[in-house]
């Protein structure tokens, strides 16, 4: 896989599952669009990972990155205890703000109990 350039560029190689999802999401883009249009990411179209995803929008004027209305997977929701739907990082509350607030953030899973939290 050849990186992307920008801020937001994924690393050469991604784990397993990443490379689904990555594959998942270049496979809905139309045409010569950068990215999929908001309303083609239905993350139950991956329902073995499903409940571990999540999708995080970013904007770059002001530099700011949320949560997907209706793109939270269940394991998600379980793990902070509600829908995190409109959160964004910046909240000096969010649970999100150590994860997502890094201009060069990368696509990562954690140990355990695997939450794929991966922005593209």
């Amino acid at each position: 896989m050849t990186a992307a350039n920008g801020p937001y560029a994924l690393p050469h190689t991604l784990e397993g599952e990443l490379t689904r999802v990555h594959a998942f999401w270049n496979g809905l883009k139309r045409h010569e669009a950068e990215m999929p249009f908001w309303d083609d990411v239905k993350i139950s179209a991956l329902p073995e990972l499903a409940a571990r995803l999540m999708m995080i929008e970013a904007t770059d004027k002001p530099v700011r990155f949320r949560v997907a209305y209706g793109l939270v997977g269940a394991d998600i929701r379980e793990r902070y205890g509600h829908d995190l739907s409109g959160i964004f990082s910046t909240r000096s509350t969010s649970p999100l703000r150590c994860n997502f607030c890094s201009h060069n953030a990368a696509p990562r899973s954690r140990p355990g109990r695997r939450l794929i939290t991966a922005t593209m």
